[in-house]
């Protein structure tokens, strides 16, 4: 049997997609960025070229591979540089199976986005669209890399408080996501509205070298999703300017679909590697971002005879490249299932209640005062589990189909989680 076009093949928009991003991967663009020299070790260029873990159908792997190659050629001009032998010395090495061990490398962060996105077939899907949302949050400025990673930390506490406060509540809530530090010009900060408003309210001490403004993008459920939005912005308060945003998912996706793109798209390479590689000439300070640029990377350090005026590209993108990974997925990256979220029935669940016109045990059915969630209780005479908030994996998605049962006559199901 023939086929006039590979699109004679799809069943789905979503399968096209995938297809075509895969035919465009393959158009020859992608090899000439892997090449044949030895800046990428032989293992990854297999990795890459055998769709490991559908690396090609990311939308943003040119640019990634384009990021990581300009990186390892930084490492490779100074590999005196503080901490750059480690990396050198891991990349030329051939990866495992989830890619190199850092967040530099497009395969980790494809399986670990690949990872939230199994979790996440517990909690999103079709019916349950109106509680899904993508949340975008300001949390703050960073003078300096070192300054960043104090901001990480405190961004990082503000979300487990946010979990705190949603339990306490009694209600639960799935949110995954990435910390992204967007490096800004003075220039910036002082002319672009939402950020000149969050300088000015926030207290943000900017001088003429920028700095790094940190922002959270995370997908999340609830069941409420104006209780939530209350709760972040008590979190994080702003007067006349969008600090949090809500934004539902798209209408014209589906849900898997919209998953799927929305966290390939927070989980792309730091943007500030392509300001760096854009700017010109080669030292920083003399590019469009400032000419102190140099104290946004490094720092501020007591000036002596043998300390540097300025950096160059190839010293921001090592220092930027170190600092990322270092940091690592642990503290770029964010999720949480809380114990709640954890008693929410599943589709299957939910599904089975529809076919059996048990409306009460869907969410919402009870408008307040009454319960506005429904949470899967075992038998009222027997002690409930205990559960706590965890990280959103793979195995969140691995719960036992559901069975029915009955308890003084009455029909429930139970599942053994």
């Amino acid at each position: 049997m023939e086929f006039g076009n590979l699109s004679d093949l799809n069943f789905t928009p979503q399968s096209g997609a995938i297809l075509g991003k895969r035919s465009r991967a393959k158009d020859g663009k992608i090899d000439r960025i892997l090449g044949k020299g030895k800046r990428f070790a032989p293992g990854f260029k297999r990795m890459v070229r055998g769709d490991h873990e559908g690396i090609l159908q990311l939308p943003y792997l040119r640019h990634d591979l384009e990021a990581l190659r300009r990186i390892l050629n930084a490492l490779d001009r100074d590999p005196l540089h503080a901490g750059a032998a480690g990396l050198i010395k891991m990349f030329k090495g051939d990866p495992g199976n989830n890619g190199y061990d850092s967040i530099l490398c497009p395969v980790a962060r494809q399986v670990r986005s690949l990872d939230l996105q199994t979790g996440a077939v517990r909690y999103f899907y079709p019916e349950v669209r109106g509680q899904l949302s993508l949340v975008t949050i300001i949390m703050g400025f960073a003078e300096s890399l070192d300054a960043l990673e104090i901001k990480l930390a405190e961004a990082r506490s503000s979300m487990d408080q946010i979990a705190k406060v949603v339990t306490k509540a009694g209600r639960g809530l799935v949110a995954f996501g990435a910390f992204e530090p967007d490096l800004r010009s003075e220039c910036e900060l002082n002319e672009r509205r939402d950020l000149a408003k969050a300088k000015a309210e926030l207290g943000w001490d900017v001088d003429d070298a920028g700095g790094w403004v940190l922002s959270g993008h995370f997908l999340v459920r609830a069941v409420d999703l104006k209780f939530l939005a209350k709760i972040f912005r008590k979190q994080f308060p702003s007067h006349g300017w969008p600090r949090v945003q809500f934004k539902h998912l798209d209408k014209t996706q589906a849900v898997s679909e919209a998953v799927f793109n929305t966290l390939n798209y927070i989980m792309k390479r730091n943007p500030a590697f392509e300001l760096i590689a854009e700017s010109a000439p080669l030292t920083l300070p003399r590019s469009p971002f400032s000419r102190k640029l140099r104290t946004t990377f490094v720092g501020p350090q007591i000036r002596n005879a043998n300390s540097q005026t300025c950096i160059d590209k190839d010293h921001a993108t090592r220092q930027l490249a170190i600092f990322l990974h270092s940091m690592g997925f642990d503290k770029m990256t964010y999720s949480v299932e809380t114990a709640h979220a954890q008693r929410w029935y599943t589709r299957l669940e939910e599904l089975m209640f529809i076919e059996e016109e048990w409306w009460e045990n869907l969410h919402g059915y009870w408008e307040p005062p009454h319960a506005v969630e429904i949470h899967r209780d075992l038998n009222p005479s027997l002690p409930k589990l205990r559960r706590r908030s965890r990280r959103l994996t793979a195995k969140s998605a691995d719960i036992p189909a559901p069975e029915l049962g009955y308890i003084a006559g009455v029909p429930v199901l139970r599942i053994a989680r």
